[in-house]
């Protein structure tokens, strides 16, 4: 009886050791794409990095895609907008579930309490490498972005409407175009970010993106002034430093 207690928490400490192992794996991986890219280092090289052999790396992750489908899928749980799946039956092997906000406002809060996470300056970097390397067709994520691409806009331009319905924009321009102008000033200010100075807070990258949306879309000042009392309270700052900017722009 002792013994096979014994063996059960031996097997318990061998599956924490192994499962805190690959998770070193995979956050090292997610600096070395967002420093290199994709095609900057080897599964050697990764091996050295986190301090473990080279076959420790491919028992976790058996090929460069393998390990790539996981950083996506790491990258998207921490940002939290998009809920994927690694699945084979799919083109590029990542499938996008769903969208995990309903509404605009939803959207606003979610990038907001993303930029207060410990991992955020570093998923931003990545976010930045990988809308540039896999707009590349032979990029292993580049059909996961063009989907995840068209399900944002889709999102966007829907609830373009809804505010022009409720009387928050004041810009007459198609809601497609609108929504399409949110994509590209993310992509804008998450790229532009990478130039700034090193360690750049991710709080203040947020709200530029936030201002620079609220400009551009016409949002008004009394609807971002009455969004200001649904805000949680653990992300009054970056909403305030947002609304600043905001304000700056139509100035």
């Amino acid at each position: 009886m002792e013994k096979r207690m014994g063996d059960q928490r031996s097997e318990r400490g061998g599956y924490s050791v192994g499962k805190a192992r690959r998770e070193a794996i995979l956050n090292a991986a997610m600096r070395l794409i967002s420093d290199s890219g994709y095609h900057g280092f080897s599964l050697r090289d990764l091996g050295r990095e986190v301090g473990v052999s080279h076959p420790a790396v491919i028992y976790h992750y058996p090929s460069k895609d393998a390990l790539m489908l996981a950083v996506v899928k790491k990258f998207e749980d921490v940002l939290g907008l998009c809920d994927i799946e690694i699945d084979d039956e799919v083109p590029g092997g990542l499938r996008l579930v769903r969208l995990t906000m309903d509404t605009f406002e939803e959207s606003v809060v979610k990038l907001m309490q993303f930029s207060k996470s410990p991992d955020a300056s570093t998923v931003l970097n990545l976010q930045a490498m990988l809308y540039v390397e896999a707009s590349n067709a032979e990029h292993p994520a580049h059909a996961y972005f063009v989907e995840r691409m068209r399900v944002l806009q889709d999102f966007y331009k829907e609830k373009v409407d809804i505010l022009k319905a409720q009387g928050a924009i004041e810009r007459a321009t198609q809601s497609d175009i609108l929504a399409r102008t949110i994509i590209h000033h993310w992509c804008g200010t998450v790229i532009e970010a990478r130039f700034g100075k090193q360690g750049a807070d991710a709080r203040d990258t947020i709200a530029e993106f936030c201002a620079l949306a609220s400009y551009s879309l016409g949002i008004t000042s009394d609807y971002l002034l009455g969004l200001s009392n649904s805000i949680p309270d653990d992300i009054v700052d970056v909403y305030a430093r947002a609304l600043r900017q905001s304000m700056g722009h139509k100035q």
